[in-house]
């Protein structure tokens, strides 16, 4: 892990500053690229489509996963999220959701996308994105997922 974080350091290091620069270098990094991968997210019953997930990778090799729903959430029991997934030497790791640091929320009532912070490539074995639509009975009962999407696992860098 050490010698991860090291090395992240040294390739951090090696991207040179824009003259003037007061903004972090991947701040300038365009996301106007198609997605990597797409999935349905589909009904656990019945199969219907409520929406895609998206994983996608902007010109400085950072990942994020995108959901977007096919109508907006309909109350306060459900909500969405996408989850950026990555794996580290072979394992996969915990995914950063919507309402992870760096993403702009889950989608809850009235909303019908949401996307996931970013992830650098460096030292990731690999990438996929995912994402559940839940819903609850009442306030302060458990979430149960009614839809679900998945997309392939793309490779990482390095």
């Amino acid at each position: 892990m050490i010698l991860r974080i090291a090395a992240l350091a040294l390739a951090m290091a090696l991207i040179p500053a824009p003259a003037g620069a007061k903004v972090a270098v991947t701040q300038s990094c365009s996301e106007n690229v198609p997605p990597v991968a797409t999935a349905p997210l589909t009904a656990v019953r019945g199969g219907a489509v409520r929406g895609r997930v998206e994983l996608h990778r902007d010109t400085c090799h950072q990942y994020w996963a995108y959901l977007k729903l096919n109508a907006p959430v309909p109350d306060m029991d459900s909500r969405a999220t996408a989850v950026l997934v990555v794996w580290e030497d072979g394992i996969q790791q915990p995914g950063y959701t919507c309402n992870s640091t760096g993403g702009n929320g889950y989608i809850v009532t009235g909303q019908t996308s949401c996307r996931t912070g970013k992830v650098s490539w460096v030292l990731i074995d690999g990438f996929q994105a995912t994402a559940h639509y839940d819903t609850r009975v009442d306030d302060g009962q458990p979430w149960y997922g009614i839809a679900t999407g998945r997309t392939v696992k793309v490779p990482g860098s390095l």
